[in-house]
């Protein structure tokens, strides 16, 4: 038989140590993407005023990967009133209502470690005839690895939300 030299045999152990290396480089990126945030709509109030009121609620992300997550972006979808029965329907893409407004983007994005939450707080401004429509909230958040995660949405009317107590004083616009 054809024995092998040296050089032959380093080769060979040369391509078997790349191919190694390549596939623990393939592993430890996918478990390094594969994250998972969950966002939730925490809660839900009110804040009446004599022309305006406000719709406040919080955001809730919490991170359950293994991994540090950085958020990005967050999103937010928000349709008042009869426009609501169209997310119901089930039709292609093309038919869907994209109507996706950033909330919030971030320069230097805000870290989570594996387990640790962080909570959001926003408000909408809805002239008082308009706050007995129904509202759809939804929320969407992308990280620095552009991977996207969404809350469940809810219908909501604000009119039938508790009042959430003021201090009264000046209130930002």
């Amino acid at each position: 038989m054809n024995e092998l030299s040296l050089v032959e045999y380093l080769g060979i152990g040369g391509f078997c140590l790349s191919l190694f290396s390549i596939g623990l480089t393939i592993l430890l990126e996918l478990r390094r993407t594969k994250g998972n945030l969950k966002v939730n709509i925490k809660s839900v109030t009110k804040t009446t005023g004599s022309a305006r009121s406000y719709l406040n609620y919080e955001v809730e992300i919490v991170n359950g990967s293994l991994e540090k997550r950085y958020i990005k972006t967050v999103f937010e979808h928000n349709l008042l009133g009869r426009w609501v029965f169209l997310l119901k329907l089930k039709s292609d893409a093309k038919h869907r209502i994209k109507s996706w407004h950033i909330k919030e983007s971030y320069e230097k994005y805000p870290c989570l470690e594996r387990g640790e939450e962080l909570i959001l707080v926003y408000d909408i401004i809805y002239p008082n005839e308009e706050f007995s429509k129904m509202v759809y909230l939804k929320f969407l958040v992308v990280d620095s690895f552009g991977k996207k995660y969404k809350s469940k949405g809810i219908s909501i009317i604000p009119s039938e939300l508790e009042e959430k107590p003021s201090r009264g004083g000046l209130y930002r616009i």
